[in-house]
């Protein structure tokens, strides 16, 4: 299950991450090709923790909690990795993979179909994707416009004036898409369960009853804070409260 690690070192390199941390990362690989999870996932942590993210390093950080069998940190990295490349099949096929294991069976209320449109949509670039598409039909736009400006005739003058209308269009929509991906990508507002089982109260309080049970690598949506609480909505509806250390958010 791993993968892309010749990669990943150079992306370390390009980004002038250092030696040490590439020896940290080698540690890394080194560990989890012998069968040390743990320290495997003590040495992708520090590299994280240094402030180098990839898609890859979430990916193999989520491989060495999946051999662990924990699955709730297993999937809370693979979100987290997907989030960063949402067209990575090798993630996208893993997190499949894990989710198979889940004890939580929900129902998902249907969505409306403009919106599940949408979020295709969006899932096509990360943020990084859809900041290059933005860029490119920009330069369009500004070809086509010093193209009109120094065309010397009507008839050209009129056809950039017709060719710059659906690519302003076109920049307008994906300007809108950049928008909401990346609000998407930096909102808090999803968690996976990393507790084997947890009780979802009525209300935040320990003394109140539980509305709900949830396991171990479930993803939920998280509503409100207070104090050492999390309010979190399932996807068929339910709503309850959980304890902060039982939820990593994404």
């Amino acid at each position: 299950m791993m993968k892309k690690t010749l990669l990943v070192l150079g992306f370390l390199v390009f980004t002038g991450f250092g030696l040490a941390a590439q020896g940290t990362f080698s540690d890394a690989v080194a560990a989890y090709k012998a069968g040390n999870y743990q320290l495997a996932i003590e040495k992708y942590d520090s590299v994280l923790k240094s402030g180098q993210t990839s898609p890859d390093i979430y990916y193999n950080l989520g491989n060495a909690y999946y051999k662990q069998g924990k699955l709730g940190f297993a999937i809370l990295n693979y979100e987290r990795g997907i989030r960063l490349a949402p067209g990575d099949d090798d993630i996208a096929f893993n997190l499949k993979l894990a989710r198979a294991k889940l004890l939580d069976r929900i129902d998902q209320t249907p969505q409306f179909f403009l919106y599940k449109w949408v979020n295709s949509i969006l899932s096509l670039f990360s943020t990084d994707g859809w900041t290059i598409v933005v860029f490119v039909v920009l330069v369009t736009f500004a070809t086509f416009a010093i193209l009109f400006l120094l065309s010397g005739t009507s008839s050209r003058r009129k056809l950039y004036a017709l060719i710059e209308l659906p690519v302003i269009v076109l920049l307008v929509l994906c300007s809108v898409l950049l928008f909401i991906r990346y609000q998407a990508d930096t909102r808090k507002d999803f968690g996976v369960i990393i507790t084997q089982v947890t009780g979802a109260k009525v209300a935040p309080n320990q003394t109140e009853k539980d509305a709900f049970v949830v396991h171990e690598g479930l993803k939920v949506k998280v509503e409100e804070t207070e104090d050492l609480w999390y309010k979190i909505r399932l996807d068929d509806g339910k709503v309850g409260w959980v304890t902060k250390n039982s939820i990593e958010l994404i």
